[in-house]
């Protein structure tokens, strides 16, 4: 789960700041898709 987490926060910095906003955006609903079933199973 850490480790997925790390990938997709280095991937929003190499994309660059010009579209920071857009990838904030992608990184919480891929988060949020991520806590999602991680709590169910948990």
């Amino acid at each position: 789960q850490i480790q997925i987490k790390r990938v997709v926060r280095r991937v929003t910095i190499n994309k660059g700041s010009s579209s920071a906003g857009v990838n904030r955006e992608k990184d919480i609903s891929v988060d949020d898709r991520l806590r999602l079933p991680v709590t169910s199973d948990g």
